[in-house]
């Protein structure tokens, strides 16, 4: 659910739930709860007017745009907020170096999950954000560069489980190649080592780079053709 909505007392999801399935919204006493008196309903009906969720018009309530964008996230029957993948952008940037080597911009964790896993610049995607928008601004934020070049050239869905077949994690990402950086590196923030490697380098040293299990790596100059599409699902490592 966007973390733009707060909480909300079951009550009101009980109303909002009922407008839900209402096309042209109800009167006050159709929104009446068993073993909830009528003082208690007008209550939670003017918080949900006061916080936009529902509009009156003379005596009927109905969702307000907010209030639909809301009750699309419930579950009708627990109303309690369904499980979604997550988006992010993943930063697949290169850069050649003064002997001429393809040097990948990569970050090492430092918080959990994945504590210690190598991987590529990478964060999720605001609310109402475009995918090239979320990739310029995770690398900015991230790293302190910016880049001149952005193709987005991969969706790629992953679901990664235990052993016991239990999500773990369900992301999407769409993957940019990205090129032509400029600015200062961020060597070290409070959740991530930055650093530019080879693929020699971590192809040469594992423990060092101790990459996620789906990461890999090219020496690809330029980006591919097209967008690929591909998903997986894969018993998750280092989590």
């Amino acid at each position: 659910m966007s973390n733009k909505f707060s909480e909300i007392h079951f009550i009101q999801k009980e109303i909002l739930k009922k407008l839900a399935f209402s096309a042209g919204g109800l009167r006050f006493k159709d929104l009446a709860l068993s073993n909830l008196n009528s003082d208690l309903l007008n209550y939670h009906i003017k918080t949900l007017v006061k916080t936009k969720f529902i509009s009156k018009s003379d005596s009927n309530y109905s969702l307000t745009d907010l209030g639909k964008e809301y009750v699309n996230t419930l579950n009708k029957d627990s109303l309690f907020a369904q499980a979604m993948a997550q988006t992010c952008v993943i930063i697949h940037g290169i850069r050649i170096n003064d002997k001429n080597e393809l040097e990948h911009l990569l970050c090492r964790r430092l918080v959990q999950p994945y504590f210690g896993k190598v991987s590529r610049i990478t964060g999720k995607i605001q609310y109402g954000e475009d995918f090239e928008s979320a990739a310029k601004r995770k690398l900015l934020e991230k790293t302190g560069l910016q880049a001149k070049n952005f193709v987005l050239e991969r969706i790629y869905h992953k679901i990664g489980t235990d052993k016991n077949g239990n999500v773990l994690q369900d992301v999407i990402f769409y993957i940019f190649f990205v090129t032509d950086f400029f600015g200062e590196l961020i060597t070290k923030t409070e959740t991530q080592e930055n650093f530019w490697a080879t693929s020699k380098q971590l192809i040469e040293d594992p423990t060092k780079y101790d990459r996620f299990q789906d990461m890999s790596v090219d020496d690809r100059r330029t980006p591919g053709k097209g967008i690929k599409v591909n998903e997986v699902k894969l018993i998750t490592e280092g989590f």
